[in-house]
């Protein structure tokens, strides 16, 4: 070789770092083949509730399957299960803990003692749009736990909340029953002004705003069985009407916004007890 020929020196192959430092072009990384997001993916996803709004029931009920995964809700029923004993109130057919204060007529009394599980629950909810506003992020949760052949009467939620509430479910499904109001020109007994049902489903989100929220009443028959009819909201294009579900052990965690009572008032009514 002459002393004029061009040096050609052998470079080693680069390394892993080598590459990162070097300019990377986006085209080349294209990927084919994308497989369908897992439950898990879409949850992290920004969801909106008014995508979920149930087309049959009145207006407006939004209804979100699988809003938590199994984890979660394990998470949720030891939480709910392992609470200082003091926190359950026993009554007739259910028991229940109230977190975040006391609901009067004027509004919440607040105690600032929100658990971290449930603020985290919270803040979750909040991740949705169109749900709660930021200026009424909720701060009341009513445990409820319900045996089979339990259940709750037909009830409105009333004016101290923020008119939306909403409820996660725990370990079994049940059925939401909706009914129109008793009044001077609807004395019909209470199976006659029977509007229709909502299936919920463990670890879903239920939204009720609106007229469903203001103008019909809402409760669980107690009973151990369901049966599906035709006049289930949501009903799952894999179960006929006549099919029977079985009741398990549910807990439900309604979650609302109570507007909090001024602290002048609160300490006027607190000299007052």
């Amino acid at each position: 070789m002459s002393s004029t020929d061009p040096v050609v020196e052998v470079s080693e192959p680069l390394k892993d770092e080598e590459l990162q430092r070097r300019i990377l072009n986006a085209d080349d990384f294209v990927v084919k083949n994308v497989k369908p997001l897992k439950d898990e993916e879409i949850q992290r996803r920004i969801l909106n509730a008014d995508d979920f709004v149930v087309k049959n029931a009145p207006p407006t009920v939004r209804y979100i399957p699988n809003f938590i995964d199994e984890e979660m809700e394990e998470y949720l029923l030891w939480q709910v299960e392992n609470a200082p004993k003091p926190k359950w109130e026993f009554l007739k057919n259910r028991r229940l803990q109230n977190w975040g204060g006391m609901v009067g007529k004027k509004g919440l009394i607040a105690d600032n003692n929100m658990p971290q599980w449930l603020d985290m629950l919270i803040d979750k909810i909040m991740e949705v749009q169109n749900t709660f506003p930021e200026g009424n992020r909720p701060n009341h949760v009513l445990v409820n736990e319900y045996l089979p052949g339990q259940g709750i009467m037909p009830h409105t939620d009333g004016p101290a909340f923020f008119p939306m509430v909403s409820t996660i479910s725990l370990g079994s499904h049940t059925f939401l029953d909706f009914y129109q109001p008793i009044d001077e020109e609807n004395m019909k007994p209470l199976e006659e002004r029977y509007v229709g049902s909502m299936l919920i489903q463990p670890r879903s989100l239920i939204l009720i705003k609106d007229e469903a929220y203001h103008c019909k009443l809402h409760g669980i028959e107690e009973r151990k069985t369901d049966v599906i009819t035709d006049k289930i909201f949501n009903k799952p294009a894999k179960l006929s009407v006549g099919s029977e579900m079985e009741r398990g052990t549910r807990v439900s965690l309604t979650i609302r916004n109570v507007p909090i009572v001024n602290k002048n008032l609160m300490n006027l009514l607190m000299n007052k007890g």
